[in-house]
C-alpha cells in the first residue's frame, strides 16, 4: 500500500479557471491584504475529487504502452490517492510497485507511506517514505482507509473502548454507533445490535438526553461492557482469489433485521480454506411485514452484494453461489415474476436480473451465517464464532456434500396474483342459436320444414299441401338450410367470396 503525496497540489488548473480560486493573504496584520490566485486543484471545491481522479486515470491511459502493469493497477487499485494492491508472488508485487512509481513520476505524483506484509517488497524504500506504524497491545499496525492493518501479522484489528460512566441515553448510543468504522461489514452482527436498540428507542419516542428504559439500558450496558474484548480480535486479511476460487453469498432475515454476507472458498497445498469477505445488514421496517417478504429482501441484498463483489473479482459465473434458508423466497425467485403480487414481483425481477447466471440453493438455518447478522450478537459471542468468520464447513467441500435441495409446489406459495376471468357477451345474428332451447334434433328439422313450406305457400311457389305430416324431401331441405346458415355464419371470410364468384358466374 501507498498513497500520493499532496495529490491535489500536483495538478495544475487551467489558467482561465484560476480567477475563481482567489484568496486574501498577508504575512502580518500591519501589511496590506494581497490577492492570490491558486494555480492547483484546491481541496474543498466540488470539482476537486473529479479533477484529481480524472488526471490519474488519463495518465494511466496515456502511459499504458510504456507501463502496462502500472497502468492496469492505477486504473483499478486506487481509491482517490490511496493505492492498495497485491499479487500471487513477491516478484509480481515488486514489479507492480516499480511500474506504478515510474508511471506516476511521469506526471509528478510521488508515492509515499509504503507498507507491505513482506518487508522485502519495501526494502528499497527510504525510511521517510514508509508508513509510520502505531504500536498497540504488542501489535504494530498502520491505518488503511480507516481500518487498522498489521503488516507483520497481515490481519485487521479493531480498537473499540467501552463508554464507562456515561449516561445511557439515545444520544450516547447513537454516538457510539456512529464511531464504528467498518466499511466491509466484518463486525456487522455488533452494529445491527445497536441499530435494533436505536429503532426500539425511536418507536418509544424517547427524548435524546433522558435515560433509556431499564430493559434497553441493561442490554446496552452488557453490550458496551464487552466491546474491549474486540481488542484481541485479529482477522486474517489474506484470501486467495484465482479462477478456481468460489464465492458464496448467504441471506437471512428475522423480525428485527435482515442481512447478507459473502465468503470466498479456495484450496491450496495446505488444505481447504474459507474466509469472510464482506457483509451488510439493515433493520426491518417499523411497518409490519411478513417474514417471507423480509427473507426476499435479504435475498435481494445478497444478490446486490454478490454482484458488486464479483464485478471486482471477476470470477467465472459457475463459481458463484447464493444461499437462503427460506424455501418460499427460493420458490419465488425460481418462478415467473408475473405470477406474484407487486411487492414480490419487483424484488424477484431485480434478483433474477442480478443473479441470472448464478445458482440459488437452500441452506439449513443452523448452517446459515447470515442468521447471525439478522439477529445480532455481542462481542463475546462473535470472537470465537467459526460459522461467522469462515462460513459453514460444506463450502470448503465439493458440491456432493452440500445440503440437498428443497422443492416447494408453486401452487402452494403465498403472494400469488389473483387470476380474474371476464365473460363478455357479443350480440350475434345467428338465428340458429335462437332455437337453442329445442332439445330434439328431429323437432328442430320439422320446425324449419314447416317454416319453409309456409314461405313457399306465401310466394305461391307451390300448391298448398293438405298433408299435415312433413315429407322426407322437406326434411332434407330443412337440414340443408340449417347447414347452409351455420356455414355462412362461422365461415364468413371464406363463404362471402365464393358466393360473389357464384353470382358473377350465374350472371355471365
Amino acid at each position: 500500500m501507498a498513497d500520493i503525496a499532496k495529490m491535489y497540489r500536483q495538478i495544475w488548473v487551467d489558467e482561465r479557471d484560476t480567477q475563481w480560486q482567489c484568496i486574501f493573504w498577508r504575512p502580518t496584520s500591519q501589511q496590506p491584504l494581497t490577492t492570490y490566485q491558486l494555480q492547483t486543484v484546491t481541496y474543498g471545491t466540488s470539482c476537486a475529487p473529479y479533477l484529481a481522479v480524472k488526471c490519474l486515470q488519463q495518465l494511466a491511459i496515456d502511459e499504458a504502452k510504456t507501463y502496462p502493469i502500472g497502468s492496469k493497477i492505477t486504473l483499478s487499485d486506487f481509491y482517490v490517492d490511496n493505492l492498495i494492491s497485491g499479487a500471487a508472488s513477491i516478484g509480481e508485487v515488486i514489479e507492480i510497485k516499480n511500474q506504478t512509481i515510474n508511471l506516476l513520476n511521469c506526471a509528478g505524483f510521488p508515492l509515499r507511506k509504503f507498507a507491505s506484509n513482506v518487508s522485502e517488497i519495501v526494502a528499497d524504500i527510504s525510511p521517510e517514505d514508509k508508513e509510520e506504524t502505531i504500536r498497540f497491545h504488542d501489535t504494530e499496525f498502520v491505518k488503511t482507509l480507516g481500518l487498522k492493518w498489521s503488516p507483520v501479522e497481515d490481519c485487521f484489528l479493531f480498537h473499540l473502548v467501552a463508554d464507562n460512566g456515561v449516561k445511557t441515553t439515545k444520544r450516547s448510543i447513537l454516538s457510539k454507533l456512529a464511531s464504528f468504522f467498518d466499511p466491509i461489514g466484518l463486525l456487522n452482527p455488533l452494529i445491527v445490535t445497536c441499530k435494533i436498540l436505536m429503532q426500539q428507542l425511536w418507536k418509544l419516542k424517547s427524548p435524546w438526553d433522558d435515560e433509556v428504559p431499564p430493559g434497553i439500558k441493561v442490554h446496552w450496558e452488557l453490550f458496551n461492557k464487552q466491546l474491549p474484548l474486540l481488542q484481541t480480535l485479529k482477522i486474517p486479511r489474506y484470501a486467495s482469489i484465482d479462477i478456481d476460487t468460489k464465492l458464496h453469498a448467504f441471506a437471512d432475515a428475522s423480525t428485527k433485521a435482515y442481512g447478507a454476507c459473502v465468503y470466498a472458498a479456495w484450496s491450496d497445498a495446505y488444505g481447504e480454506h474459507s474466509s469472510l469477505l464482506c457483509a451488510k445488514s439493515r433493520v426491518a421496517p417499523t411497518k409490519e411485514i411478513t417474514l417471507p417478504r423480509l427473507e426476499l429482501c435479504a435475498a435481494l441484498m445478497a444478490a446486490e452484494l454478490m454482484s458488486a463483489v464479483n464485478n471486482i473479482l471477476n470470477l467465472p459465473d459457475a463459481n458463484v453461489y447464493c444461499w437462503s434458508d427460506s424455501t418460499i423466497a427460493l420458490a419465488w425467485i425460481a418462478g415467473e415474476q408475473s405470477r406474484w403480487n407487486v411487492f414480490v414481483a419487483n424484488r424477484v425481477a431485480k434478483i433474477q436480473q442480478l443473479t441470472k447466471t448464478f445458482s440459488w440453493n437452500h441452506v439449513p438455518t443452523d448452517q446459515n451465517p447470515a442468521d447471525i447478522v439478522s439477529r445480532g450478537a455481542c462481542a463475546s459471542e462473535l470472537l470465537q464464532n467459526t460459522l461467522w468468520w469462515h462460513g459453514p464447513e460444506f463450502i470448503q467441500l465439493s458440491c456432493d456434500y452440500w445440503p440437498s435441495a428443497v422443492h416447494v409446489s408453486q401452487n402452494e406459495l403465498p403472494e400469488q396474483r389473483l387470476q380474474r376471468t371476464a365473460l363478455i357477451a357479443i350480440p350475434t345474428s345467428d338465428f340458429i342459436s335462437k332455437h337453442k332451447y329445442v332439445n330434439s334434433y328431429m323437432k328442430l328439422l320439422r320446425i324449419f320444414a314447416y317454416v319453409s313450406r309456409f314461405i313457399r305457400g306465401c310466394r305461391k311457389q307451390s300448391s298448398v299441401n293438405d298433408c299435415i305430416n312433413i315429407s322426407a324431401p322437406e326434411m332434407d331441405e330443412a337440414l340443408e338450410l340449417i347447414c347452409r346458415h351455420i356455414q355462412i355464419f362461422h365461415f364468413q371470410k371464406t363463404s362471402t367470396p365464393l358466393r360473389l364468384e357464384n353470382n358473377i358466374a350465374t350472371q355471365s
